[in-house]
């Protein structure tokens, strides 16, 4: 019997990597956060950041767009059916804290942010 390769891209199997990604990005996220202040605390100088408007908004617009994308993935599967809310709610909290609670994953929103302005300023 051989396996047929569009199974691998079916719900049962995307559904299940997706979540598993999701779970051990927001692991991955957490440690190099808890590095990064772990370091901090042995430097010398300590700094607090305050973000401004334009780059909380960046936070709060990414949050919305991928919670909203997972909500719906989760929502719409078979393979959740019996626990969606569960889901909704677990990915909806990985988000939210990789989004707006986790410095390292913040710093690179906005380096994506100032990396996407400046290709937009030199196409003009």
């Amino acid at each position: 019997m051989t396996a047929n390769p569009c199974h691998l891209f079916s719900d049962a199997v995307l559904f299940w990597a997706l979540q598993v990604s999701l779970l051990l990005f927001a692991l991955f996220a957490a440690l190099r956060d808890w590095i990064a202040v772990r370091n901090a605390r042995h430097s010398e100088a300590t700094r607090q950041i305050i973000r401004g408007e334009t780059s909380m908004g960046y936070f709060y617009a990414t949050y919305a767009a991928i919670s909203g994308l997972v909500a719906a993935i989760c929502l719409s599967v078979d393979v959740a059916k019996d626990h969606r809310v569960l889901w909704v709610l677990v990915d909806t909290a990985a988000v939210a804290y990789v989004c707006l609670f986790n410095g390292w994953f913040r710093n690179h929103l906005v380096g994506f942010a100032i990396y996407l302005s400046r290709r937009e300023e030199n196409r003009r």
